[in-house]
């Protein structure tokens, strides 16, 4: 926030989420290693950070399923990134 109104930029909020717990385990398990020595995160740390996870409150967002295929996501966030 305080970095857009330093540029006096709109502020676009856009939370991504998979509303589908069985997906988004099986769309984890293939994540190839694209740092050397760095482990993709795996679900553990995903239940981890989600037991802390705060909900936004903070004004308007826009929340996109990825159980959605990508092309309809991307059309929605276009679409609210015009406003």
């Amino acid at each position: 926030r305080g970095l857009a109104s330093e540029h006096s930029a709109r502020l676009s909020v856009i939370h991504c989420h998979c509303s589908d717990e069985a997906i988004w385990k099986a769309r984890m398990e293939p994540r190839p290693r694209y740092v050397p020595g760095w482990t993709p995160v795996g679900w553990e740390e995903v239940e981890w950070l989600r037991a802390r996870y705060e909900p936004w409150d903070q004004g308007e967002a826009l929340f996109v399923d990825a159980v959605e295929k990508p092309e309809k996501n991307l059309a929605v966030v276009l679409e609210y990134l015009r406003g």
